[in-house]
């Protein structure tokens, strides 16, 4: 009543500033959620295609997986030491590729190592995906 009488009106600036967005996740934990579904699950996806028609993976398709996830990954990096090993992971696996394409025999253990390297590769580039995203706090899309 008092503001009324004086013509004074009510601050709302200082209501607006007290007020804080609250969102439903932190834009730091969207960039890292969204980098891993997009960047690292996404490349992913001819895989499980290929299981879920198929019914099991070929060592062929793992190997050339293996070879592209790798210095896709590896490209994306800002370490040097994943850069360089990503770029020899991708190698040997492009090689692999060659020999079970070829009318050789399949090399025993490609299926293994070859899936367990993009598991390694994945989980390293998770740890610096957090660092990045979440504690740098570094943007994942800039929109």
């Amino acid at each position: 009543m008092s503001d009324i009488k004086t013509n004074k009106s009510p601050n709302f600036t200082s209501l607006n500033s007290t007020r804080q967005k609250k969102d439903l996740i932190p834009d730091r934990w969207e960039n890292f959620l969204l980098s891993i579904l997009l960047h690292m699950l996404f490349p992913l996806l001819p895989l499980l295609f290929e299981f879920w028609l198929g019914g099991e993976l070929t060592p062929k398709s793992l190997n050339l997986m293996a070879s592209v996830y790798a210095i896709s990954i590896g490209v994306s990096s800002r370490s040097k030491l994943l850069f360089g090993l990503c770029i020899a992971v991708s190698f040997i696996f492009s090689f692999a590729f060659g020999i079970s394409s070829s009318e050789l025999d399949d090399l025993k253990m490609s299926k293994l190592f070859s899936s367990i390297s993009i598991v390694i590769i994945f989980c390293i580039h998770v740890i610096e995906r957090y660092n990045r995203h979440i504690q740098e706090r570094d943007n994942f899309l800039n929109f």
